[in-house]
This record gives C-alpha cells, sequence and structure tokens, in this order.
C-alpha cells in the first residue's frame, strides 16, 4: 500500500507540475503588457479583420471538412476499398508533416501548368482568401477522418444490418441509423477541425502570404505584431485564440461525455 501511495502521488505531482507550467506560461504574458493599451488594442481595425477572417475561413474549411471527412471516415472504416491500408497509412501523412511543407507543396502545385491554369481560368489561390482555406482543408480534414473513423470503427455494424434486413439501403442505413448515432462525435469533429484551422499558421503563410487586412488571420497577426514588437497587440491576439481554444475544448469535452454506449 505504501508502495502504491508512492507511485499515486509521484504522478499526480508529475500532472500538477507540468499543468503549472502552462498556467505561469499564460500568467507571465500579464507582467509585460499594459492594460490600457490592450483595451485600445483590442478595438483596433487589424483586430477586427484578424478575427473576422479567422472565423469566416475556419467555418468553411469546418464544413469542407464534415462534407468529405464523414463519407471517407465511413468508407474506410465499413466497406472492403483496394488497397485500403495503403489509404489509410496515406491518410495519416499529412498530420504527420510540417504545415510549412504542405504549404510549400501547394505552392509548388500552383506554379505548375495545371496549377498556373487553375489559377487563371477556376480561381485565385495564391495569396488569397481561398488560398487560406485550401491550405487549412488539406491540414484538416485527414484530422476529421481520423477521428471520425476511430468512431465508426466503435458503431456496431449489426445495426446497420438489422436496418438493411428491414428494407434500407446501404444509402438510408448510413443516414438515418450511423448519423444519428454518431451525432456527437460528428460535432466533436467539426469543434477540433474549426480549432485547428483557427491557430494554422505555417501552410497559410506560405501559400497565402502575410498582406495586413488582405490574408491576415489570427496567427499571421500574432506573427506581425511580434515582428513590430507590439506586444499589447500579440497578447490581445493570443487571448482570442486562447478564449476560441478553451471553450472548443470545454464543448469537446461535454461531447465526450455524453458518448454513446453500445450494448
Amino acid at each position: 500500500m505504501k508502495g502504491e501511495r508512492g507511485f499515486n502521488f509521484s504522478i499526480s505531482v508529475l500532472v500538477v507540475l507540468v499543468v503549472g507550467f502552462y498556467i505561469l506560461l499564460f500568467l507571465s504574458s500579464f507582467a509585460i503588457v499594459s492594460f490600457g493599451e490592450i483595451k485600445t488594442a483590442l478595438f483596433t481595425p487589424d483586430i477586427r479583420f484578424a478575427v473576422k477572417l479567422s472565423i469566416v475561413t475556419a467555418a468553411a474549411v469546418t464544413v469542407i471538412s464534415i462534407f468529405i471527412s464523414v463519407p471517407s471516415a465511413y468508407a474506410l472504416s465499413r466497406l472492403n476499398i483496394p488497397l485500403k491500408g495503403v489509404l489509410d497509412t496515406f491518410i495519416d501523412i499529412p498530420i504527420a508533416l510540417s504545415p510549412v511543407a504542405i504549404g510549400a507543396m501547394v505552392l509548388m502545385f500552383l506554379n505548375t501548368h495545371t496549377g498556373r491554369w487553375v489559377e487563371e481560368n477556376v480561381l485565385q489561390f495564391l495569396f488569397e482568401i481561398p488560398g487560406i482555406i485550401l491550405v487549412q482543408a488539406i491540414i484538416v480534414i485527414p484530422l476529421s477522418i481520423r477521428i471520425l473513423k476511430s468512431h465508426f470503427d466503435t458503431v456496431p455494424e449489426s445495426y446497420e444490418l438489422v436496418a438493411r434486413s428491414l428494407g434500407y439501403s446501404r444509402t438510408a442505413s448510413f443516414i438515418y441509423v450511423v448519423l444519428p448515432l454518431s451525432r456527437n462525435a460528428i460535432l466533436a469533429a467539426m469543434l477540433t477541425s474549426f480549432a485547428k484551422a483557427l491557430g494554422e499558421f505555417g501552410a497559410t503563410v506560405t501559400v497565402a502570404g502575410a498582406i495586413s487586412n488582405k490574408t491576415q488571420t489570427l496567427p499571421i497577426s500574432i506573427f506581425l505584431s511580434l515582428s513590430n514588437a507590439d506586444l499589447n497587440m500579440t497578447f490581445v491576439l493570443i487571448m482570442f485564440l486562447v478564449f476560441i481554444a478553451l471553450l472548443n475544448m470545454v464543448l469537446i469535452r461535454a461531447l465526450v461525455g455524453k458518448g454513446i454506449k453500445y450494448d
């Protein structure tokens, strides 16, 4: 019992130290900023533009991500697709790669003959808002697929077989059986996708640049503010990201706590 208490105490102290470090890191920002200047920075046009652009692009990426990742994750979980293992492995590559590397690959593609044709005849991505949405979607979609596939793997296939035996098509059983059972998982994937897109910097700045009041998302605004040694503006921008991240984590934990139990 004494050894067990010692083990429990040791790992508990470790958790407290880790969390304490992050709290200290967070609170240290308050020591070097002026609250009067923070209040002024809070209402500047640059802040409003960055917040608006970040929320709009992250929301667009979230919608695109869900429409692609839900059927893709279901296919990887349920269907016998040729080379399924290879496809499943390649889904993880964008997750493992640096965002800057992904941005660089998109940049190189847009400089090929095909990419230039797309830029000239379909939609402009370089140094434009669609470029932000494109690279963020490339980064977010694999993560969303991985989250949803893990969930679909836990949904008993017998539920769908019962629906099929009652006359439902595969499509109908997916819509009326699987999706309702996956509601919380889909919402969690949406919140995770939104938070990931909101905080993305490397790929965004590589493809869309850091153009003030044009492609200036919140992370890019932090980069620009630090470059100008504007600590008050930097602090306000970080607080926006921290607040949104905390809100997302609280909602995700609430959804996970309401997870469905399969008997």
